[in-house]
């Protein structure tokens, strides 16, 4: 039987784990389903590449969740200068500009995320195999189908 959802995303990445909050806030129903298992607080600590966001949008859609303050502690210092060096360092041409996108580790983004998400609301270890629109209206539902998986959901 399937399980009937309001919202489904599919990938757990910073925007599928961006929508939660946003929705969660709005007390919007939804489910991520995500390819990987879900990561230890281990994994979470580990260094991980930086991401900046840009004030137009991620940055936007973080205040909008409510997650500025929680944010801006989790940033490193950044710059957006620009410099012409030499091989040996001398500096030929500068343009410091003052930075306007914070930068944040993506696991620090990702652990954010993920503690202002109901855990109910992420499906760990799905891999999606198609998505079948089951009619011709706006309002049709779309039947998610994760092969080996015990379930298929659908959403409207």
């Amino acid at each position: 039987m399937p399980i009937y959802l309001k919202i489904g995303i599919i990938g757990g990445g910073p925007a599928g784990l961006t929508l939660g909050p946003l929705l969660h806030k709005h007390d919007t129903l939804f489910t991520i389903f995500e390819l990987h298992q879900k990561p230890s607080a281990e994994e979470l600590a580990k260094p991980s590449g930086m991401l900046d966001l840009h004030r137009e949008s991620g940055l936007a859609v973080i205040e909008e969740c409510g997650l500025y303050n929680d944010f801006i502690p989790l940033t490193g210092e950044s710059t957006e200068d620009f410099i012409v060096a030499e091989r040996n360092g001398k500096t030929l041409y500068k343009v410091t500009r003052e930075g306007t996108r914070p930068e944040i580790s993506r696991n620090n983004l990702t652990k954010l995320l993920l503690d202002n998400i109901p855990t109910e609301s992420i499906k760990w270890g799905h891999r999606i195999l198609s998505a079948t629109r089951l009619g011709a209206s706006s309002h049709a539902m779309t039947e998610l189908d994760f092969g080996d998986q015990a379930n298929t959901y659908s959403t409207w």
